[in-house]
């Protein structure tokens, strides 16, 4: 688990997060962001503390990830995205908490 600090570890969370939507939207009503907002939401929030994203990785394969939204005594959860079944290791749900406990 590390924190997301690249654009492009952004773009792979924002591939993430479409699959887990597609993933969820297949089984019940679900209600996900576009790529822009997440892009603006790192461009805007995370330089000041104000967003944090968090990644686990297994070598070059995301696995999960969690966004954030945190003021100077909370930290409060935004977004997650985790890979299913399919290419390689499968992560448990709790995944993205590893990092931030």
């Amino acid at each position: 688990m590390r924190p997301l600090e690249s654009e492009a570890e952004l773009d792979a969370y924002c591939k993430l997060s479409g699959e887990t939507a597609a993933r969820v939207r297949r089984v019940t009503s679900y209600t996900d962001y576009p790529e822009a907002f997440y892009k603006t939401l790192y461009r805007n929030m995370t330089g000041g503390g104000t967003a944090r994203g968090y990644l686990a990785w297994h070598g070059d394969l995301l696995l999960a990830g969690a966004i954030l939204l945190c003021s100077p005594n909370q930290m409060l959860y935004f977004s997650g995205a985790r890979r299913g079944t399919g290419r390689g290791p499968r992560t448990k749900l709790r995944s993205p908490w590893c990092g931030v406990v």
